[in-house]
C-alpha cells in the first residue's frame, strides 16, 4: 500500500511538472506572437523573466 501510494505521488508530481512546462511553453509562444505583432521580437527577455 505504501509503495503504491508513493508511486502514485511520484507520477502525480511528474504529471504536474509536465503540465506546468506545457503552460509555460504556451505562454511563451503567445507572448512571442504578441511581441512580433507590436514589432518587438524580444523572446530572450521573456526567458530571462521566467527563469
Amino acid at each position: 500500500m505504501c509503495v503504491e501510494l508513493n508511486t502514485f505521488d511520484v507520477a502525480l508530481k511528474i504529471i504536474l511538472k509536465i503540465l506546468l512546462l506545457f503552460c509555460i511553453y504556451i505562454f511563451i509562444s503567445d507572448f512571442d506572437q504578441m511581441m512580433r505583432k507590436f514589432g518587438m521580437n524580444n523572446l530572450q527577455c521573456t526567458y530571462f523573466v521566467l527563469y
